[in-house]
């Protein structure tokens, strides 16, 4: 899924905790809040999940 952020868009991880967004990384689990603006989805917030290996 593709996704828009913005300047509102909160980056945290699975415990509600700020992160910065240099740490999504591709292949990292995510889960995406996110709002329909037309044809687009924005990104509200994004949840960085625990890496599995």
């Amino acid at each position: 899924m593709e996704y828009l952020s913005s300047e509102t868009t909160h980056y945290v991880d699975a415990d509600g905790s700020p992160v910065e967004i240099a740490m999504m990384k591709s292949g990292l689990p995510v889960t995406v809040h996110y709002t329909r603006a037309g044809e687009s989805l924005v990104a509200t917030k994004v949840v960085l999940g625990r890496a599995r290996w």
